[in-house]
């Protein structure tokens, strides 16, 4: 009974991650600037390990996703980062976002990869 009643409680207390809006488009949640600068003000780089707070942990995380995703649709180049990963991006990103405070992180790392863009693979 007890195996029961914790399993019917994880249903009602979860809720589904669907990435789409009301009108079952994609729907993107970006990270504004402000959000990355207040990342970055507690961001402490240590070799491969970071510290940082939960806003921390979100920024680095979709950094890491942005990465993945143009290094898996651009298959021919599986590095368009340049060897870089997820939080040496962080610095620049940061610097971005102070110089460009109306934009979001979306924003920022497509600024970042536009110049390795004229290598992209043409259909």
């Amino acid at each position: 009974m007890r195996y029961l009643l914790t399993f019917l409680f994880c249903i009602l207390v979860t809720s589904n991650a669907y990435g789409i809006n009301s009108e079952g488009a994609f729907a993107s949640h970006p990270v504004e600037c402000k959000e990355v600068i207040e990342a970055h003000a507690v961001f402490d780089l240590k070799g491969i390990h970071y510290k940082g707070n939960a806003l921390t942990h979100r920024v680095i995380g979709f950094i890491a996703g942005y990465m993945t995703a143009v290094n898996r649709l651009k298959a021919d180049k599986y590095d368009w980062f340049r060897r870089k990963n997820a939080m040496q991006l962080m610095d620049w990103v940061a610097s971005y976002c102070r110089s460009n405070p109306s934009k979001d992180l979306d924003e920022a790392l497509n600024q970042y990869q536009k110049p390795f863009s004229d290598f992209l693979p043409t259909k």
